[in-house]
């Protein structure tokens, strides 16, 4: 068991450090370095909390994990109650997703580890889900979450309950097994609610 936690751990370790690289190519055809690159997005991604609102506390509906609807981290287009706005952060949004793609926080990963939440983070979904990992990964916060929807290609380090839809084409519907292999699987689309409303998954 112990040698699955490391391999587990290790695997989370080098997906990020692949999307890591693919970031540096993208840093070098545009100019600027890895580091000035993922500046840049971690500034956008502050702005964003700032003009915008963050993605803590904004699940649509509690869950048996978060019951209180207190402990959540959501995905894009969460930011407020407004479409518009919301539509107008997606910006904001893609920068987290980037960041957290890589392995860093966002800014909303920031505000789960020393805002209010104080690294009490109980579940993730969507983006929300890929922030979770990120935070599981480095430690910041304590073992046991669960991510809702994992993004595709995202892999769980141990000590995460990854939940994915069958439907869903976020977490990549029956492929996201692939590199979340022991992840649970309920018949659900995108929405947070349809997860909510399958949930406990049945045998």
């Amino acid at each position: 068991q112990a040698i699955g936690v490391v391999a587990q751990d290790v695997a989370h370790q080098a997906g990020n450090m692949a999307f890591r690289a693919v970031a540096g190519e993208i840093a070098d055809e545009a100019g600027v370095s890895l580091t000035e690159l993922n500046v840049g997005l971690t500034a956008v991604s502050f702005a964003g909390n700032i003009v915008s609102g963050s993605r803590v506390n904004r699940l649509s509906v509690p869950s048996p994990v978060d019951p209180q609807n207190q402990h959540g981290l959501a995905g894009i287009l969460s930011r407020t109650d407004n479409t518009l706005v919301n539509l107008l952060s997606l910006p904001f949004d893609a920068a987290d997703v980037a960041l957290n793609y890589q392995g860093l926080f966002s800014a909303s990963d920031y505000e789960v580890v020393f805002g209010s939440m104080g690294g009490d983070l109980r579940v993730g979904h969507s983006a929300g889900a890929g922030g979770n990992v990120t935070m599981a990964g480095a430690g910041a916060i304590p073992t046991g979450s669960t991510s809702v929807s994992l993004p595709f290609g995202r892999i769980a380090p141990s000590g995460v309950n990854v939940i994915n839809g069958s439907s869903d084409l976020v977490n990549g519907g029956r492929l996201g097994s692939f590199f979340n292999p022991s992840a649970t699987r309920v018949d659900a689309g995108h929405g947070y609610r349809d997860y909510v409303s399958n949930w406990p998954p049945g045998p």
